[in-house]
């Protein structure tokens, strides 16, 4: 990650799931309170690089970010950067979290 790495993302985000707030542990057992960093928009590019495209969640919650349950959750950014690729969410700003229907999460 350029201008930082996983870690400054763990930093940034003081150990906690941006999405439910919950405490997380460094682990490589699959349980749900396991941190995890998920790229917003991929990691493709420049972008798999980028701290500001990255936030720290649970098991549960990554899970429910990238899709892999049906409970899905989506992300509304209140602020953006742009590199090259275009133009995308701040992680380093407050992040909405809203289900399918746009309610709040």
């Amino acid at each position: 990650m350029s201008g930082g790495s996983r870690s400054d993302v763990w930093l940034r985000d003081k150990g906690r799931c941006r999405v439910c707030g919950v405490k997380v542990i460094k682990s490589v057992k699959r349980e749900p309170k396991r941190g995890e960093v998920h790229q917003l928009h991929g990691r493709t590019g420049d972008l798999r690089h980028e701290t500001r495209g990255a936030v720290l969640c649970c098991l549960r919650c990554h899970e429910r970010l990238t899709g892999k349950v049906n409970d899905r959750i989506f992300i509304v950014p209140t602020k953006t950067f742009a590199i090259q690729q275009g133009e995308f969410s701040d992680a380093r700003f407050r992040l909405t979290f809203t289900d399918l229907h746009g309610r709040k999460v």
